[in-house]
């Protein structure tokens, strides 16, 4: 069986459940010759029981061999050698998904279903050896126990944010892919210079009203070797945002979009950034919903209300009575309305239904079932909503 993934649309993943020895070639090449097999013996100075031997699949093609059959057959020694290296990695598969039909309970606590949809496993495979061996192959192991070993620093990081539990496997999936889209980002050596010379140019995309405004974050960010990704929730995995390094030089910030409204992308994002400018590289930080105000997330959350909001209009934010004066406000200070609102509502300025329709939800394609999503990536649209 053949199948094609999403994700990868120019790899094609090829899942047969048998292999086809070398030997089935060199059958078909004396047929084609006329030759026997007790020629062959002669002509290449094997005895009969090796040739057949070969046939079999019991006796590998060695270099020598090769040679040998390059030499009589016509066909090059390389073309043999790559059969037989072919056939060895087909057998050495298949004995790993027999070996594998036991990770059964691996396999059905990772969010299978998920990454199909996403495209990043193909639809189908023929056993739970073989999917598992699937998903070894998208966390980059090569074990089960290797998974576990991988992953269990970030699964950590993600415990401790928590007061309540996770699906650790939903947020190793969830962290994967960030991996992947992160990758394919074309990201110049980071800078925190260059990053902080963009945050005004970043800010002012808060006002902006078209439904391109992740790509041009996305960008922004990569000028100074920031990839941002944006990665829809995998259920279980109860996330806003990550912040983590790849390597020394290379800053990632995951959002997830949890909540969905354009406001606390933005509160997340500088949240995030906050991370990458003011704390140290080994650390992963995790923005879920709990409610943690201290060390690093107290001073994280400071940097994003100050940037978004900057310190010295405080006493103007103070001052607001109205939903207009909240809009006219925004202008002054070059930041989205929903920004102001949702600020004047957590200090208490505003009731919570005051502003509240200009809170505005951001749609991912996977909201909007009634279109397909691609190579699971996300599609973005924005609409007033005031119902939302």
């Amino acid at each position: 069986m053949t199948t094609k993934s999403r994700a990868y649309p120019d790899r094609v993943t090829a899942t047969p459940d048998y292999s086809v020895a070398p030997g089935e070639s060199l059958r078909i090449k004396l047929e084609e010759l006329a030759m026997s097999q007790a020629e062959l013996a002669r002509r290449t100075g094997l005895t009969p029981k090796h040739i057949n031997q070969v046939m079999q699949g019991t006796a590998s093609i060695s270099a020598d061999v090769a040679q040998r059959l390059a030499l009589v057959t016509g066909t090059s020694a390389s073309w043999w050698t790559r059969l037989e290296a072919d056939y060895r990695s087909e057998q050495a598969r298949l004995a790993q998904i027999g070996f594998l039909s036991d990770a059964a309970d691996w396999v059905r606590a990772l969010p299978v279903a998920e990454l199909v949809r996403s495209g990043h496993l193909p639809e189908t495979a023929n056993s739970i050896g073989e999917r598992a061996l699937q998903l070894l192959a998208f966390f980059r192991v090569a074990t089960v126990n290797a998974f576990e070993s991988m992953w269990d620093q970030p699964l950590a990081a993600f415990r401790q944010s928590r007061a309540y539990d996770i699906d650790r496997y939903a947020v190793a999936a969830w962290l994967r892919i960030g991996e992947i889209e992160a990758e394919r980002i074309a990201a110049t050596e980071f800078s925190a210079r260059k990053l902080r010379a963009s945050l005004p140019r970043l800010r002012r995309l808060t006002a902006k009203e078209t439904s391109d405004v992740v790509a041009d974050i996305t960008a922004l960010g990569a000028e100074a070797g920031l990839r941002i990704v944006f990665i829809p929730e995998i259920k279980g995995a109860r996330a806003y945002g990550v912040t983590r390094w790849l390597s020394a030089t290379e800053p990632v910030i995951q959002l997830s979009l949890r909540g969905k409204t354009r406001n606390r992308m933005w509160e997340t994002l500088f949240h995030e950034i906050g991370h990458v400018l003011l704390h140290e590289r080994k650390a992963m930080f995790v923005e879920t919903d709990d409610d943690v105000t201290v060390g690093a997330e107290e001073q994280a959350e400071t940097f994003s209300k100050d940037q978004l909001i900057p310190p010295t209009a405080t006493d103007r934010l103070w001052s607001l009575r109205t939903v207009d004066d909240a809009i006219e406000f925004s202008k002054e200070i070059g930041v989205g309305a929903d920004i102001v609102i949702s600020r004047a509502q957590a200090e208490g300025i505003f009731t919570r239904s005051q502003g509240s329709t200009l809170l505005r939800p951001l749609f991912l394609q996977e909201d909007e079932s009634e279109q397909p999503r691609k190579n699971g990536r996300l599609q973005r649209r924005t609409r007033d909503d005031d119902n939302g």
